[in-house]
């Protein structure tokens, strides 16, 4: 599942998170943007959907010899936490940072830090206790929650090279920085003037945000758009809302790439289709085998959470070519399966953003009853041969669907939960506080208790500042997935990652141990070792791995997997077979 719904954001700390983000602005053509500059001093005004949510002052005194010290007094409150702190940090001429030190109050409690950093001999000094962590030589600092230091992160950043350039980010975050263009935007109040601001794409491990400078190079505003956060220097506050607005925060979308056609020598044909969902549509491909004789035997595919496209797209810098329901879809219809994928109500080629505040899980199960009906009332589909391939939360749709409806015959389960989304929720703040070196045992419980509040609050159905997607993530953390699964008579494939830290691979053998159970006699499990969330070879499965990892497209095993095992339940035939 896509982190922008399933990870719950606002529970604890803001969890950075943003889709594509696509600009109504003009676009302005130079050579080079100007040089980011961090020197000087500036206020940033924190707001959290539309709310203020605290302030930032910062000053950034860059001496002669290049060497740079920086103090900034955060003042922020948001999500159910809040802090008053004080960060200082001493810098060499190559803008990395040496020693940090923290001071202040939060809701966790006091904070007293000293961060010498060395690389891989950092030392951390925490109410008198040290600790030593490991971190990458030149690493950078930000920390949770805090702003200012986005403007010395900037400033390491190449105008002249330009593209994308890589910076590691204690301890263990690699961000990833690439210009990408300069945006006129005419502000709100018609008596400011239009302003050029020079737009970054930043990502922190998985984390795609948007960062503007001005034409002084001066960090002008930073962007977040699903938590709808927006930081903005106040010297520019008059742009703040058409800012947000050119970036996508009053509602950004995917946009639908401009070829989902066939190759020439490919074994089927793509012909696009529209299907009524009743007060929108769904815009998709459907993949026809070339050769096999119709009625073909059909597949479809059901996304993770998060709005996506048709081929499964994340919004990840370093994870462009990532679109594994193409690879599916391609693999399936070359053995003679014809597949259909569309893109999520509301992106893409799909109407019904409108319907996107009040949607959940089961909103999404019936596009794919919508989905089924489209595909059965075509004569060249065998509506008795068709099978339901869901990936994360695509794989908590299918078994909702295929439970009442005894017609479908098949499920491929990839990555799929097997617990109630709280306790899922649970699991992940786990993973991550466990990673989280920095976090003190006090910190770590206060987090939790912040995480229990917001599960309470959401399933009272009381509105919680900073959490998108209320109404889904109402339904997601009382849904228990064992329930439809326990009802599940078709057959059904279960693939899972070893190194899956999203969803922990023990969900796969309770999704097979509930179906075995229940009397389901043709469950079959298949755990990949190395594979993470994504199906794609990892070194520990690591949400902050994603940007960086060294293969983009499924293993030919996972692929192979999913092809044999369909093509042998839907008893399909590619083009040539023998009948």
């Amino acid at each position: 599942m896509s982190l922008d719904r399933y990870v719950l954001r606002g529970a604890t700390a803001i969890v950075l998170a943003a889709l594509p983000l696509t600009s109504g602005a003009q676009e302005h053509v130079g050579a080079h943007p100007p040089r980011p500059d961090p020197c000087g001093s500036g206020t940033l005004s924190v707001r959290l959907d539309g709310a203020d949510s605290g302030e930032e002052r910062y000053t950034v005194d860059c001496a002669a010899d290049g060497t740079t010290r920086a103090r900034g007094h955060s003042v922020i409150s948001f999500g159910g936490m809040s802090a008053d702190y004080v960060v200082v940090m001493e810098l060499d001429a190559q803008l990395v940072p040496r020693l940090v030190t923290a001071t202040g109050t939060s809701s966790s409690g006091p904070i007293d830090d000293t961060l010498v950093l060395e690389g891989a001999a950092s030392t951390l000094t925490r109410n008198g206790a040290k600790q030593q962590i490991a971190a990458a030589e030149g690493a950078a600092y930000v920390g949770n929650n805090l702003f200012w230091p986005v403007a010395l992160l900037l400033s390491r950043y190449d105008v002249g090279r330009g593209g994308r350039q890589q910076v590691p980010v204690f301890p263990a975050l690699m961000a990833t920085l690439e210009y990408q263009h300069a945006d006129t935007i005419a502000p709100i109040d018609p008596t400011f003037a239009p302003h050029t601001f020079h737009r970054y794409s930043l990502a922190l491990g998985s984390t795609p945000i948007v960062v503007w400078t001005d034409d002084h190079g001066r960090m002008a505003a930073i962007m977040v758009a699903p938590v709808r956060l927006l930081v903005t220097d106040t010297r520019h506050a008059a742009y703040a809302e058409a800012l947000a607005k050119a970036g996508g925060l009053s509602g950004a979308s995917l946009t639908t790439p401009s070829d989902y056609s066939a190759h020439a020598d490919a074994a089927f044909t793509a012909e696009e289709v529209a299907i009524d969902a009743g007060d929108y549509s769904l815009a998709g491909t459907l993949l026809l085998p070339k050769g096999a004789r119709p009625p073909y035997p059909a597949a479809l595919t059901i996304t993770g959470s998060g709005q996506q496209t048709r081929d499964s797209r994340l919004p990840i810098p370093g994870l462009e070519a990532y679109a594994p329901f193409r690879e599916v879809a391609e693999r399936l219809a070359s053995a003679g399966i014809a597949v259909l994928r569309v893109d999520d109500r509301g992106v893409g080629g799909s109407t019904g953003a409108q319907t996107l505040e009040s949607a959940t899980t089961s909103s999404f199960a019936d596009d794919v009853r919508a989905q089924l009906r489209f595909l059965r009332a075509r004569r060249d589909i065998d509506g008795a041969r068709l099978a339901l391939i869901g990936h994360s939360e695509g794989a908590l749709i299918a078994p909702i669907v295929a439970s009442s409806d005894s017609t479908v015959a098949a499920l491929v389960l990839m990555a799929g939960t097997a617990a109630r989304g709280d306790s899922v929720l649970r699991e992940q703040m786990e993973d991550l506080l466990s990673r989280d070196v920095m976090l003190s045992d006090e910190q770590r419980n206060v987090m939790r208790e912040q995480q229990r509040t917001t599960l309470r609050r959401l399933a009272a159905g009381e509105p919680v500042p900073g959490v998108s997607g209320a109404a889904w993530l109402r339904e997601f953390i009382a849904h228990d997935p064992l329930e439809s699964i326990a009802r599940v008579r078709q057959p059904v494939l279960i693939l899972h990652g070893e190194h899956d830290r999203q969803v922990l691979a023990h969900h796969a053998r309770a999704i097979a141990r509930t179906l075995t159970e229940s009397g389901n006699t043709n469950a079959t499990l298949r755990i990949f070792p190395r594979l993470n969330h994504l199906f794609l070879p990892s070194a520990t499965g690591a949400v902050s791995e994603y940007g960086t990892l060294e293969r983009q497209s499924l293993p030919d095993e996972v692929l192979t997997t999913i092809t044999e095992w369909l093509a042998r339940t839907l008893r399909a035939r590619a083009a040539g077979a023998a009948r």
